[in-house]
Order: structure tokens, then C-alpha cells, then sequence
């Protein structure tokens, strides 16, 4: 069983390949005489455990007896934190029985120092992400006191890259053909067009999607390609304030809702490590300000009100089959009425 890791899009420098990775450990295998079953490839930060589908996919092949090792190239791949590698190797070797083996580092787990030395890594790897961590965000902070936009692979949709180099991008200007498509989604929000409206106008239309417009410049980067229009990308077009100049570094914070789950929220105009940035308008304050009041009004008027159905008496009949003479055993006609109404329907 081989299980290959790299960090997520914002991938660390120091992570290697996955084809580096596999090749690497198929020759591990060859010497040690193991025939290698699935190979799994995770994109995933090594610093979180429960969000990685893949690795616990692995356990459970060493679980059900179909590997009995399971290959890495070095113990970081597992996990960058000391107490996720405890996890998984305790998963593996004490409750499955099986074995966990790094092609670049060879323990002997019967060995007392050397299974010391393995834990040993495992705090280095984590001091080691630290760092890489730290230095990447020195350079952000220090791009962002320049005036320079963050470094990405494709920019934002409407505009195009002012020096579009390789480790500059640092400015945006106006991009004429998609800065048409987002005018025009600012125009029709604040005549009354829905989300779902514009996504199928759109779609009827042949009009390009924002990835498949960075597809056509050639700055996709790793993402996939939608080929059609969806509510929530044309939401997040309107709610967003670059597009009437209002340019910020920083802009996003991200903090843990109450079910433990990560999201992204808007920084305070306040908070001092937000870094606004000038970027060219494609619409005035008044047009953006009108396209989402339009928007909000009708995203709270369009939304059902909740009936209260604890106090409303649920009355359950089984459906009639006329061919085969008999009740429908899994369907069910659920009616929620007030109790005095009840009477009047044809099959009380």
C-alpha cells in the first residue's frame, strides 16, 4: 500500500512531486522484495488529519488484511504533526498489525532508539513547517507594505496581470472582454435578475466561465474547469469589493464555526493588518451598492417562511396501488394541516 501526500494549492516549497514520491518508494519496494497493491495520492495539508479522506482510506486497507505495509517516502508524508504520526502509526501497527515503512528513512521498529529517532523526525518535520510557514508569511507581509498584490496563478476575473512574470504579478489592469461579463452581471442584478436567472442566461448564451476564461489566457493553474454558470460564482462577483476599486490585501480572515469547520470571513475595515490596494474600478460605488442591495432584498423575500410543524398535527396515509390491489409499502403522503381541516380531505 503506497500513500504519497503534497500540501493542498498553496503548496509548501519544500514538497516534493508526487512522481518523485512514488518512484522513490517503488524502489524501496524492489529491494525489500513487496509487491506494491494501490497507490493513493493526497493534495492536503500535512497539519490537518480528520479532513483527509485518502489516508484513512489506506489504514483501512491494512485493516481489512489487503496490505500489510504501508509505504511512505519519509514520515512527514503521513503527517507533519508529532501527535497525527502517533495516530496513524498506532492505527496501523498496534490495532491492524500491520507496519508502516519510509523509503528515505529505514527504522528498525524493534529497535528502542531508533523508534525514539522516528519520533524525533516527527518533531522536526513539524518544526520544519513551522518555519516555511513563517517565512512565507514575512514575504506576504512585506509584498503586501509594497502595494503588490498577492502572487497567484490566475487573476482575478475581469482583469489581467499589469506585468504577468512569474514571481511579480503584482497589478491588475482591466481586461476588456470579461470586465464586460461582470458589468453586465452588476447591470442585470440591479434590474431584479436572480442568480439563477443570470447562471442560465449565461449558460444559453455561450457566455465563458471565469475558469474557463483563465483556461483561455493560459492561467488556469491547477484548478478544474467548469463549464457552466453557477449561482454562487455570480454571488461572490457581486459581494465582491475589488471590482469598484477597493483593492485589499489580507481582506480574509479565517475562523472555526461551532461544528469545528473552517470558513473564511471578511476582515473589519478596523483591523490593522488589512492592506487596502489600489485597484482599477469596473463599477462605481453606486452601481455596487444598489446591485447588492437588490440582490439582499430579494434573497430574504424570496426565502419560505418556517412553518411551525411541531404544533400542526402530521397526519400519515399510505398510497394505493388500483394494479396490484395493495398499500405501497416505502411511500408515504405526509400532510401537515390544521386538525379541524382534517376532515374535509377526500380520504380522511
Amino acid at each position: 500500500m503506497v500513500y504519497c501526500r503534497k500540501s493542498n494549492e498553496s503548496a509548501l516549497p519544500t514538497d516534493v512531486s508526487f512522481d518523485i514520491q512514488e518512484l522513490e518508494i517503488e524502489k524501496y519496494a524492489r529491494e525489500k522484495g513487496y509487491r506494491i497493491g494501490r497507490v493513493l495520492k493526497e493534495s492536503h495539508t500535512g497539519a490537518d488529519l480528520a479532513g483527509r479522506p485518502l489516508i484513512w482510506e489506506a489504514i483501512d486497507e491494512v485493516r481489512s488484511g489487503r496490505a500489510q505495509v504501508l509505504l511512505v517516502r519519509n514520515y512527514d508524508r503521513l503527517a507533519r504533526k508529532p501527535e497525527h504520526q502517533g495516530v496513524i502509526l498506532y492505527e496501523v501497527e498496534e490495532k491492524a498489525g500491520g507496519r508502516v515503512e519510509a523509503a528515505l528513512e529505514p527504522y528498525d521498529t524493534n529497535d528502542v532508539m531508533q523508534r525514539t529517532m522516528r519520533g524525533i523526525m516527527a518533531v522536526v518535520a513539524e518544526a520544519e513547517r513551522l518555519n516555511v510557514v513563517a517565512r512565507m508569511e514575512r514575504g506576504k507581509t512585506h509584498r503586501a507594505g509594497l502595494g503588490h498584490l498577492m502572487g497567484a496563478s490566475n487573476p482575478l476575473f475581469g482583469y489581467a496581470w499589469a506585468d504577468d512574470v512569474e514571481g511579480k504579478r503584482t497589478a491588475f489592469v482591466v481586461d476588456p472582454e470579461p470586465a464586460a461579463i461582470v458589468r453586465r452581471i452588476f447591470a442585470l442584478a440591479t434590474t431584479g435578475h436572480s442568480l439563477r436567472r443570470m447562471a442560465r442566461m449565461f449558460d444559453a448564451e455561450g457566455v465563458p466561465t471565469p475558469s474557463q476564461w483563465a483556461a483561455h489566457t493560459g492561467h488556469i493553474g491547477r484548478r478544474a474547469v467548469g463549464e457552466s454558470w453557477r449561482p454562487e460564482q455570480i454571488r461572490r462577483i457581486l459581494q465582491d469589493e475589488t471590482y469598484m476599486g477597493q483593492g485589499a490585501t489580507y481582506r480574509y480572515v479565517r475562523k472555526r464555526t461551532k461544528n469545528g469547520k473552517s470558513t473564511r470571513v471578511v476582515r473589519p475595515d478596523g483591523d490593522g493588518k488589512r492592506v487596502p490596494l489600489n485597484v482599477p474600478a469596473l463599477v462605481d460605488a453606486d452601481t455596487w451598492k444598489a446591485a447588492n442591495a437588490v440582490f439582499v432584498t430579494k434573497e430574504v423575500e424570496g426565502r419560505r417562511p418556517r412553518s411551525n410543524l411541531a404544533a400542526t398535527p402530521c397526519l400519515l396515509r399510505r398510497l394505493w396501488c388500483t394494479d396490484a390491489h395493495q398499500a405501497l409499502p416505502t411511500a408515504r403522503l405526509r400532510v401537515h394541516v390544521q386538525h379541524e381541516q382534517a376532515r374535509h380531505l377526500p380520504w380522511w
